[in-house]
């Protein structure tokens, strides 16, 4: 049988993100008018652990490169930015508009032990993926039995 360990801290952040989440919702949820006609969305996003780094995953499809800023600080990582129009499309010519436009704006507080100067951000397939290495004194490692 495998013995678990729960870590405590992980599951405040997991529950503090779940609740930031929950709240951002209700707020666009109250007013449905002004996100169709503007007024933001929140893109969902994904966080886990790869090859030892934490890598942040926002869906963000029809989002450019030019319409993202990401800032750190104080150990928050702050992802603003914008999805626009289709280029010649306009608002009275939609019969259905089921995507959301406008301002995003996602706030994550990283964990201690983070490379700060080695974070970086690409575009994959319709997602902003930033990758956060941890310092090699954050890694986890195997200790040998002598």
């Amino acid at each position: 049988m495998t013995t678990r360990f729960r870590d405590p801290l992980r599951d405040l952040v997991a529950l503090q993100d779940r609740m930031s989440r929950l709240f951002e919702e209700s707020l666009h949820s109250q007013a449905p008018e002004e996100e169709v006609a503007g007024g933001g969305w929140t893109p969902g996003a994904d966080i886990y652990e790869k090859e030892g780094d934490l890598v942040i995953a926002l869906e963000v499809p029809g989002v450019q490169r030019g319409q993202v800023d990401i800032r750190l600080e104080n150990n928050l990582l702050s992802v603003q930015g914008e999805r626009q129009l289709p280029e010649g499309v306009q608002r009275r010519n939609f019969h259905r508009m089921e995507r959301s436009y406008g301002r995003f704006s996602r706030n994550f507080t990283l964990p201690a032990g983070i490379d700060q100067e080695a974070i970086g951000a690409t575009f994959e397939d319709g997602l902003l993926i930033i990758r956060v290495p941890k310092r090699a004194e954050a890694k986890p490692r195997q200790i040998d039995i002598d």
